[in-house]
C-alpha cells in the first residue's frame, strides 16, 4: 500500500513539475527584495481589516497555490481555439517602482481579469458568427474555477447571488440561446468573484480607508507614489483593472517608471499560460 502511495506521489510530482518550478521561481524573486511586513501594500490594506478571512482568503487567490495556478492555465487551454485576440492585447505588466511582491499581485490580477475580459469579448464574437465553437468548449475548468472562486470568497457578507450573475449578463453579453447559458452563467460568476476580490485587495480601489491607518508596519516604503497613483485612479468613475496599469503608466511621472515587464515574478507564469 505504501509503494503504491509513493507512486502516485512521484507521478503528481512529475505532471505537476512545471508548476512547481513556477511557484519555486516565484517564491525565490520576491524573497530578494521585499520587506513583507512594511512593503506589501497589497496584503497589509486587507490584513487590518479582516485579518483572519484575510489569511484564508489570500491563501486562496495567491498566485503561489498551485491548484489556482492549475484551473486557470487547464481553463485557459480548453478555450484558446475560440480566443479572437493574443491574450497580450488585454494584459499589461506594471512598470511601477514597486517591490516584487507587490508586482506579482498586480501582474497577477492583470493576467486573470484580462484573460477573463478576452474570454467574454470572444463569446460574445461567436454568438454571432459561430456558436457552434461555444457549444463545444469543454465547461469543465471554467465550472471548476467558478467553483474555487466561490470557496474562496465564502466568508463574504455579500454573496453573489442569480440576479446579480442576470444584471452582469445582460449588461456583458449580447443575446444569446438558452443552450450556452450554463458557461455565460458561470463565467460571469467569475467576473463577479474577481470584482469582489479586487474590490478587498486593491490598494487603490480604496485609498482613503487604507491610508487613514497609522500604524508604521502598514506604511509603504514608496508612499508618495502611491499616493499619486491613487490621485490618477481616483479622477476616474470606473476604470477595469486590464486598463489600470495603461491608464498608470500614460499618466504618472516618468521617474516612477523602470520595470522591465520581463522582470515580473509572474512573467514565467504568463508565458507558460500562452504556450
Amino acid at each position: 500500500m505504501v509503494k503504491y502511495i509513493i507512486i502516485v506521489i512521484i507521478v503528481i510530482i512529475f505532471l505537476l513539475r512545471k508548476y512547481i518550478k513556477i511557484i519555486y521561481n516565484l517564491n525565490n524573486t520576491i524573497d530578494i527584495d521585499t520587506n513583507k511586513d512594511k512593503d506589501n501594500i497589497i496584503l497589509n490594506s486587507v490584513r487590518k481589516k479582516d485579518p483572519i478571512i484575510s489569511y484564508y482568503e489570500g491563501i486562496y487567490i495567491s498566485p503561489s497555490n498551485i491548484i489556482l495556478l492549475v484551473i486557470i492555465k487547464n481553463m485557459y487551454d480548453s478555450v484558446k481555439h475560440i480566443l479572437i485576440k493574443p491574450i497580450d492585447d488585454y494584459v499589461t505588466f506594471t512598470r511601477l517602482n514597486l517591490s516584487s511582491n507587490n508586482r506579482m499581485y498586480c501582474d497577477w490580477c492583470s493576467i486573470v481579469n484580462g484573460f477573463l475580459k478576452l474570454y467574454i469579448d470572444s463569446i460574445n464574437y461567436h454568438i454571432k458568427n459561430n456558436i457552434n465553437l461555444i457549444c463545444n468548449i469543454n465547461k469543465v475548468y471554467t465550472k471548476l474555477c467558478k467553483k474555487y472562486l466561490s470557496n474562496a470568497i465564502f466568508f463574504r457578507h455579500k454573496k453573489i447571488k442569480k440576479r446579480d450573475v442576470d444584471i452582469f449578463i445582460q449588461q456583458n453579453f449580447v443575446n444569446f440561446p438558452e443552450n450556452i447559458y450554463d458557461i455565460i452563467y458561470n463565467v460571469s460568476n467569475i467576473a463577479l468573484g474577481l470584482e469582489q476580490i479586487e474590490l478587498r485587495w486593491c490598494p487603490f480601489r480604496s485609498m482613503q480607508q487604507y491610508f487613514r491607518n497609522t500604524n508604521p508596519n502598514f506604511v509603504p516604503i514608496n508612499k508618495v507614489m502611491i499616493y499619486k497613483v491613487g490621485e490618477i485612479l481616483s479622477k476616474y468613475d470606473t476604470i477595469e483593472c486590464i486598463f489600470c496599469n495603461q491608464v498608470i503608466h500614460e499618466e504618472i511621472d516618468p521617474k516612477y517608471i523602470s520595470n522591465n515587464p520581463e522582470t515580473s515574478p509572474m512573467f514565467e507564469f504568463y508565458n507558460f499560460l500562452k504556450l
